[in-house]
């Protein structure tokens, strides 16, 4: 079965359109619903819609970086999102803190936004509702899923009057900041949870010294490894011209038996 962007927002898409006409929708895809109508909010539903009837999958991509989230922030969110309809479609209870990372990317396309333009008071009521999971079906998925946001909470607290204000200034503080996998930071001894507690610039400079490490590492990895060279030159200049001459003349003979071959056919 072929999906416009993965099933999540497919579903999400599919049931948000029904619950828009009064119609019956699947309220066990509430989340994804909910996803949805923040997107709207923030990039407007025909940047959203259109793109889904018309199984554009490029368009709707493109324009969920209007505001300038990066490509991998983009395809990040798209992958949760899959990861966290696998997870409702399973009996697996495991879930890596899903919502929480969603809200992550959420919350950054926001800010992005309001680094360009105002927001309404509909936008932020909405905003600040879903946030703090005062939506109807939102704080019950999260409880079912087990992911309590505490991570989320606490940079919320920071970034929330950049977008509950009447006058907004962007400034560096509203990027977040740019977070590895979970995984990446265990090898170094370090909790995500003990990461989110920094400052931008401290994560950043982290963030730095890691990829040091990981480069410094793979070179030792590849120091006995010694790549194929092809020699191209004979250090002498005349010999060099007489075989490049020879190949010449090779070639040349090669088309004139060619050429004889196909006069004779």
């Amino acid at each position: 079965m072929n999906f416009f962007v993965n099933r999540a927002i497919d579903c999400g898409i599919e049931n948000y359109l029904l619950k828009k006409n009064n119609e019956k929708y699947d309220k066990s895809h509430i989340f994804e619903v909910l996803v949805i109508e923040m997107l709207i909010h923030i990039y407007g539903e025909i940047n959203i819609i259109n793109p889904y009837k018309l199984k554009d999958s490029k368009s709707f991509i493109k324009n969920l970086q209007l505001y300038g989230l990066s490509s991998k922030s983009v395809y990040q969110f798209i992958n949760l999102m899959d990861e966290y309809y696998r997870w409702l479609s399973s009996s697996n209870k495991k879930n890596d803190n899903v919502i929480e990372r969603i809200k992550f990317i959420l919350l950054q396309m926001v800010l992005n936004k309001v680094s360009e333009k105002n927001l309404s008071s509909v936008e932020v009521t909405y905003y600040v509702r879903f946030f703090e999971n005062k939506i109807i079906g939102l704080s019950e998925t999260c409880q079912l899923m087990g992911d309590n946001n505490v991570n989320f909470y606490r940079m919320w607290k920071l970034k929330k009057g950049f977008i509950d204000s009447e006058s907004i200034n962007f400034t560096y503080d509203l990027l977040l900041p740019d977070f590895f996998d979970e995984k990446k930071y265990k090898e170094f001894g370090i909790s995500l949870n003990d990461m989110s507690k920094l400052s931008n610039e401290t994560v950043e400079k982290i963030n730095n010294k890691i990829v040091v490490e990981d480069a410094d590492t793979e070179r030792k990895k590849n120091r006995f490894v010694i790549p194929l060279r092809l020699a191209i030159s004979s250090g002498n200049g005349f010999v060099d011209t007489l075989v490049l001459l020879s190949v010449m003349a090779t070639e040349i003979m090669i088309g004139i038996i060619i050429a004889v071959s196909v006069m004779k056919g």
